[in-house]
């Protein structure tokens, strides 16, 4: 066996363990924001190729989490998926839950539920999901309350215009088709590029936190699964 050939099979043995490492291993990750006024817990793509027992071992670590508000993305969910609806319900018990782009499956549950540009107001926060209306998002960023700002990629953040020079609290964001390197941050995004600005788990510009997570559906190379955690 040539020593090419040798380290070849090392790093796709390397990489296919880190793989299943990875997309078995569920962590709770947490970002302290001073000025949140309750804990938040993120969690993207979360029916991406997620089974039942997937789903349990989620719902098991929110809970032990206690949030106030609970903030959920997911593309695959759809009125039919019996996991989501046993989920969204379950986490409803003890926590506000607010659902991205979800609307089928939220509305027939009866969960409050954003879609693109829109945002919500709450007694105490508020909470926006940016796609492109800028001015609509100067607006959001004018009201008195704790602002939470969902980005559909972190390139957003910059993106037509500095968002971080905008009054608002919190940045979320999920590293979409990112290939990370663990300890110091993506190495190369769909939407930025090799060695995105944005890439580490969180950033602070300004007053404004960005806070990216990984997910915690299906991961990818370097990628390991997490529950997000802000709390202050």
């Amino acid at each position: 066996m040539s020593e090419l050939l040798f380290v070849a099979l090392v790093l796709i043995l390397f990489f296919a363990v880190t793989m299943i490492i990875a997309n078995n291993i569920i962590a709770v990750k947490r970002f302290k924001i001073k000025t949140a006024p309750f804990k938040i817990i993120y969690l993207p793509d979360i029916f991406k190729n997620s089974g039942p027992w997937r789903i349990e071992r989620i719902l098991r670590l929110v809970q032990k989490q206690n949030p106030r508000l609970v903030i959920l993305t997911g593309d695959s969910l759809s009125e039919s998926d019996s996991i989501a609806s046993k989920l969204l319900q379950k986490l409803s018990e003890d926590a506000e839950v607010i659902a991205v782009n979800t609307a089928p499956l939220a509305k027939k549950i009866g969960l409050d539920f954003v879609q693109n540009d829109e945002y919500r107001i709450m007694q105490d926060y508020a909470l926006y999901c940016y796609s492109e209306n800028y001015d609509k998002l100067v607006s959001f960023s004018k009201l008195d309350v704790f602002k939470i700002l969902l980005l559909q990629k972190p390139s957003d953040f910059n993106i037509p215009r500095k968002l971080s020079e905008l009054d608002i609290n919190l940045a979320l964001s999920c590293r979409k088709g990112s290939f990370k390197i663990p300890f110091f941050g993506s190495v190369y995004t769909k939407d930025g590029g090799f060695f995105p600005r944005y890439s580490k788990d969180i950033t602070i510009e300004n007053n404004t936190a960005l806070v990216l997570s990984s997910g915690v559906g299906k991961t990818r190379i370097g990628n390991f699964c997490n529950i997000t955690v802000i709390e202050n």
